[in-house]
């Protein structure tokens, strides 16, 4: 019997069900845009964002992600729009952390110059805190 084109050489089936059910990230930088839609991803893949929120525009990076190799998800980029106590957007499965978690961020939006940041079991990245 021979083996499926998929299972090949060291690759374990979790291996081969994360290539097909996580997002891909963007193959010239590695990261996941939020609110974008990108053919080489497939369509849907990138979360949008919720409520107002949207990236800043040219002079700062797009809100963005990826899965670094030691397992922890990067983010970056700098976001406008809505209030605290909103979501910015949602992460896929796969990328989510086991337990709520709470970061202080430099610079979160345009206005503000330090927010404390929830991203949820649930995968919602949320601002709960905004100081400007």
């Amino acid at each position: 019997m021979s083996k499926s084109p998929d299972l090949i050489g060291n690759r374990s089936l979790t291996d081969t069900i994360k290539d097909i059910r996580y997002p891909r990230p963007l193959p010239e930088t590695g990261w996941i845009h939020v609110g974008t839609t990108n053919p080489a991803l497939g369509a849907g893949i990138a979360p949008d964002f919720e409520g107002s929120w949207d990236n800043v525009g040219v002079d700062a990076p797009p809100a963005g992600f990826y899965l670094a190799p030691d397992g922890e998800v990067r983010f970056r980029g700098v976001v406008t729009g809505d209030v605290a106590g909103t979501t910015i957007f949602t992460l896929p499965e796969g990328y989510r952390p086991e337990y709520d978690t709470t970061f202080i961020v430099p610079q979160v939006s345009e206005d503000a110059l330090v927010a404390k940041i929830i991203v949820r079991a649930t995968g919602e990245v949320e601002v709960i805190h905004i100081e400007s």
